[in-house]
């Protein structure tokens, strides 16, 4: 008999994305699950947890559905369902938005939307006017205040690790925080600007693979959401 090849184990990513793609859905979890610290920091709201109010509110989720709507005026405008696992709910793009942000509103996208919650006397239910769509990968990119590496011992060679990590990544806004924590001894130090990052999934995918999930996370500055 042939014997078994070794191969890495798949990553939550890899087999949600398995999923999806033989089974049409995703079955033992939810790509948004994945951001739930970034989603906090980000200061969104779960749909669930929606109410009817005036003040713009930010949410978050996947684009499971898109539906063109033709106005009076001849213009389009879109109705994208957005879905957070906890629940869904239909959001109005309408054409001035729409023609910004038409190309990231596709099947499956993880987008932020900023907005203003309403009743919906048709579906008994709530809904929502979009004033801002932006993905969620560049709604992170904006409000990152930081990328927070926390150590407790270091090899000799980390430095060099780390830094070929950090490399492709280079050039952003985003500064790089190392926290140092030992029994004797703890302190915090910001690398230079030289070293400042554009804080991307794949960065962070790649600090993780390095250091493990627990020791790399992303730090946001407080946020006030304001209509455009």
């Amino acid at each position: 008999y042939a014997p078994y090849r070794r191969a890495p184990r798949w990553s939550e990513r890899d087999i949600l994305a398995g999923e999806k793609e033989t089974l049409g859905l995703y079955l033992t979890g939810h790509p948004i699950d994945w951001y739930a610290a970034d989603l906090k920091g980000l200061g969104t709201k779960s749909l669930e947890n929606l109410q009817k109010a005036k003040e713009t509110i930010r949410v978050a989720g996947l684009v499971v559905g898109l539906r063109s709507v033709r106005t009076r005026r001849g213009d389009t405008l879109m109705i994208v369902t957005l879905d957070d696992r906890t629940a869904r709910v239909d959001v109005t793009v309408f054409p001035d938005l729409l023609a910004d942000c038409r190309d990231i509103l596709t099947d499956d996208a993880l987008v932020v939307i900023e907005g203003e919650v309403s009743f919906d006397e048709f579906s008994n239910g709530l809904k929502m006017r979009a004033f801002r769509v932006e993905t969620l990968e560049h709604a992170r990119q904006q409000s990152a205040s930081g990328v927070r590496i926390t150590l407790d011992q270091v090899e000799p060679s980390f430095a060099k690790q780390l830094m070929a990590r950090l490399h492709p990544y280079q050039g952003g806004e985003c500064p790089v925080v190392i926290a140092y924590n030992t029994v004797d001894a703890s302190g915090e130090v910001v690398l230079g600007e030289a070293h400042q990052v554009h804080p991307s999934d794949a960065l962070l995918l790649d600090l993780q693979d390095l250091l493990g999930t627990e020791r790399v996370r992303l730090e946001f500055a407080t946020r006030t959401t304001q209509r455009a």
